[in-house]
């Protein structure tokens, strides 16, 4: 069904927020201000839930919202169909907007009591730089993200609602920005990181292709492989 033309120009009022970040840099400062002045919701998977409570933030577990534990070796913390419909659905969260764009959506969400997500913060696992230092090849495997990726991704995606952020750099102009518009998105910001985002993505995925092209290359060696 998609969104409506001039839902595309609105504003966006965050109100709840996923974080899910390998890099933590920044990020006790990113969710003070979210949580404590602009009042968002703040969730939070794994080990950003851990560091955000250590630090003394109010923040919900991933696992709390979904009843779904993590699988041992931290894995499918996000994949979820609640995390993901509340991040893929296509419907208003603007006080200007009361038409309902996708009505069943709506219900759905509605109807399984899941509340919506207006911005995603995550940071992926260091693949790149584990391959650089010369780990093995079973290291390298274990640090392809795929829970952040996909979480990236559908954010990306729903770019006429929600918000991605994908790096530590971004967190301070990203609050400026949205301080000055009353804790609101814009449709030019939520494009704009969108696009960030899903280069973020490409090299992301450039690079494990270079890596398994180089072992699938060196398979009869007994040795370590590197990105070239």
């Amino acid at each position: 069904m998609g969104y409506p033309p001039r839902t595309l120009k609105s504003k966006v009022r965050l109100k709840r927020a996923l974080l899910s970040c390998y890099n933590k840099t920044g990020l006790e400062g990113l969710a003070t201000v979210l949580s404590k002045e602009a009042n968002i919701e703040l969730i939070a998977s794994g080990g950003t839930a851990k560091h955000l409570k250590i630090a003394g933030m109010k923040v919900t577990s991933v696992e709390k919202i979904t009843s779904f534990p993590e699988m041992p070796g931290e894995l499918v913390k996000t994949i979820h169909p609640i995390i993901h419909a509340a991040i893929l659905a296509e419907i208003p969260t603007s006080g200007e907007l009361t038409e309902k764009i996708n009505p069943e959506q709506l219900q759905f969400l509605e109807a399984h009591e899941i509340k919506p997500i207006d911005l995603v913060v995550c940071s992926l696992y260091p693949f790149k730089e584990t391959v650089i230092k010369q780990s093995s090849i079973e290291t390298c495997r274990s640090q392809i993200d795929i829970g952040g990726s996909v979480l990236i991704r559908a954010a990306a995606k729903n770019y006429p609602r929600v918000a991605v952020l994908t790096n530590s750099d971004q967190y301070e102009h990203f609050l400026r920005q949205i301080e000055k518009q009353d804790w609101c998105t814009t449709f030019e910001q939520r494009i704009e990181l969108a696009k960030q985002a899903f280069q973020v993505i490409a090299e992301y995925e450039y690079q494990i292709a270079k890596f398994m092209e180089n072992v699938n290359q060196n398979l009869d060696r007994s040795k370590q492989f590197y990105l070239i």
